[in-house]
């Protein structure tokens, strides 16, 4: 088995190079940091060749945690592809020459030479081959034409190993390239790299796409409707008429019907709202923009012991928390990583907006979007004051911020559909393979009584659940959550977020008063992050830190539902056992960080 590793400077192109290679759809993105870690896969066409993928890296060396931890692939692999782009060709050749120390048998590889040609650049391909061993090869990796010529590549690289020298960066620069006028699109810096303009602009753009998306009159609220009637006319009532012609028992068609298609349709109707969401976050990825915007608040960042790099997460977050969780491995240092990954769970996931939404149509369809809105920023606050609790306490050391800003770029229409399908297939998986197993497992032990007898959607009350959960209500009673069906949907909250809408749907729960519905938002908003995520957590933090997690998160959503629901003497004893909390488990992670001494790997 041979491996071959494709390494470069960040925002080269060498995940898309990856995809073309191996046929898989790896995220990409127009910023340094989207891929985290070394993803391998099999080489189409050649049995026995394994591709991998490596974070984006400097030739000055490895400044974060990722880059750190891709570094050994290079010593190790069979031979190494080289990735740069055209027009930061300098960069290219610098990290080539690092590389050639460590494997002799390396390839460089020049992208989007078309960027700088437009910009009235070029490169003296014929002087340039006279440098190296083996000629540099000139792609476009967005193309599908440039796999034939990057097979060859690799076909010349397996049959022999290739003696690469070391090559004269300068003389090569000098010689060879001609830099380009000036960057297409540059004047846009002077919005994006404007404080005060960027951040009005960001503003009102999050505002317009975010209304979009989750606002009474947005258009994915439109498409959100049809959605739902169609599901209704194709799906539903067909399948209820087949029930009936057939005879069908009542309980195979309450499960059906009741237990799994409803449950399904409640969440599936949210689908148009997020896939707008996600269309504006990876708008602003692709175009460029939020590495400008991730510059802009590094400063602010350095005030909470961080840099940057946190943007990324934080704003990852919002689309998936495992994905900010990955995310941290860009951080330059452990201690780092732990105060992100602290701060993570208050910012609102994908999944949790659509119930915020939904629970905020109980009150006003109307005050549901300005609910979800203030999360978000109310997320993000939150997380930021974590981030200062911790940087107090733990006084971490001192990281900086490397960074390359990438060119701006007009998101093709072929790169949004290209997206916006795999958005829409992984939400689909998650929907059939978590919340509809998750309704049908309510369903059961709610239609059975505890001597398994079919209530047939009558004295639920009497269901093997709510015995169980009318028993853990009383534990939740000061929060202000007596009801043992909002009890148990946070508990399915805890295997996806999106099945506490398919639970209330099944549970029948179409009402609830203010006071109630104010600390159950609470309680929603800050317990703690899905399975899925928690398992996330193990594997990049281990198993105290995870434990740790969610304790914290779970003890101060209590606590925020207990003041919402009395808002008397409990305020202030809240307010002081949070504070105490909160620098307990602070201590704590002090403590975990400086008694063991972590292995260094030591870069190139």
């Amino acid at each position: 088995m041979k491996e071959i590793v494709i390494t470069g400077p960040p925002n080269c192109g060498k995940t898309t190079l990856f995809n073309l290679l191996t046929g898989k759809n790896e995220r990409v993105g127009n910023w340094q940091g989207v891929t985290v870690k070394a993803v391998s896969s099999n080489l189409i066409g050649k049995k026995g060749v394994i591709i991998t993928d490596l974070p984006g890296s400097f030739a000055e060396g490895n400044y974060t945690l990722e880059q750190k931890n891709a570094a050994k692939y290079l010593y190790k692999c069979y031979g190494v592809i080289v990735l740069c782009e055209a027009q930061n060709l300098k960069a290219g050749i610098e990290l080539f020459n690092r590389v050639v120390k460590l494997n002799k048998n390396v390839l460089l590889v020049i992208n989007m030479y078309g960027e700088l040609k437009r910009g009235g650049g070029s490169i003296n391909f014929k002087k340039l081959n006279g440098f190296f061993n083996c000629f540099p090869v000139c792609v476009e990796v967005n193309k599908i034409s440039s796999k034939s010529a990057v097979n060859q590549l690799i076909e010349g690289l397996l049959t022999n190993i290739i003696e690469q020298k070391s090559v004269h960066c300068e003389q090569i620069i000098a010689q060879c390239f001609k830099p380009a006028n000036s960057m297409q699109y540059a004047f846009l810096d002077k919005i994006f790299l404007n404080g005060a303009w960027a951040f009005i602009f960001t503003f009102f753009s999050f505002a317009i796409f975010f209304y979009c998306a989750f606002g009474k009159y947005g258009i994915a609220g439109l498409i959100s409707h049809l959605v739902e009637q169609l599901f209704i006319c194709a799906v539903n009532q067909p399948i209820a008429r087949l029930f009936t012609v057939f005879g069908v028992s009542n309980f195979i068609c309450a499960f059906i019907l009741e237990g799994l298609l409803s449950g399904v349709l409640s969440v599936l109707v949210f689908l148009p709202r997020l896939a707008v969401c996600y269309l504006f976050i990876f708008i602003a990825e692709q175009s460029g923009v939020l590495a400008r915007l991730a510059f802009l608040l590094n400063f602010a960042f350095s005030r909470f012991n961080t840099t940057g790099r946190t943007f990324f997460s934080l704003i990852s977050c919002y689309g998936c928390t495992v994905s900010g969780i990955l995310q941290t491995n860009t951080c330059a240092n452990k201690e780092e990583k732990l105060g992100v990954c602290l701060s993570l769970p208050f910012i609102p996931c994908s999944a949790k907006l659509p119930v915020i939404l939904y629970l905020c149509n109980f009150a006003n369809q109307v005050f549901g979007f300005w609910s979800v809105f203030f999360a978000i920023v109310g997320g993000f606050l939150c997380s930021l004051v974590v981030l200062w609790a911790y940087g107090k306490i733990i006084k971490n050391k001192k990281s900086f911020y490397v960074i390359s800003f990438p060119p701006y770029r007009v998101v093709s229409a072929k790169s949004i559909l290209k997206a916006l399908q795999k958005f829409v297939k992984e939400f689909i998986i998650r929907l059939v393979a978590i919340v509809a197993l998750v309704n049908c497992f309510l369903f059961l032990l709610t239609s059975l009584s505890t001597d398994f007898k079919f209530l047939n959607g009558e004295q639920i009350e009497f269901s093997i659940l709510a015995v169980v959960c009318k028993r853990l209500a009383i534990i939740f009673k000061p929060a202000g959550l007596n009801d043992w069906r909002l009890v148990l949907s946070l508990i399915v909250g805890l295997f996806a977020k999106e099945s506490v809408i398919s639970a209330f749907t099944l549970l029948g729960i179409k009402t609830i008063n203010k006071s109630t519905l104010i600390s159950f938002l609470l309680f929603f908003a800050i317990y703690p992050p899905c399975i899925n995520a928690l398992a996330t957590y193990k594997a990049e933090c281990g198993k105290k830190f995870t434990i740790i997690i969610f304790l914290l998160y779970f003890t101060l959503a209590y606590l925020a539902a207990a003041i919402a629901n009395y808002l008397g003497l409990l305020f202030a004893v809240a307010l002081i056992l949070s504070a105490c909390f909160v620098a307990l488990a602070v201590q704590s992670f002090k403590f975990s960080v400086h008694s063991k001494k972590s292995k260094k790997i030591e870069g190139f």
